[in-house]
């Protein structure tokens, strides 16, 4: 399971890249899926209620 970003819903604001830099960077004002594979989705469950636009899933 990792983190997966639905474009049509992310606004850029870059709050998930702050709060979770080891798993998003900001790219061409969209966030981006870094480092999937060290995503444990027990211990780093908090990466889903971060976005304030509900663009970010676990797959």
């Amino acid at each position: 399971m990792v983190p997966n970003i639905d474009y049509s819903l992310c606004e850029g604001c870059g709050g998930c890249a702050e709060a979770y830099p080891r798993f998003f960077e900001m790219r061409d004002e969209k966030a981006w899926v870094i480092n999937a594979a060290e995503f444990d989705a027990e211990k780093d469950k908090g990466v889903l209620t971060i976005c304030p636009y509900y663009a970010i899933s676990i797959e």
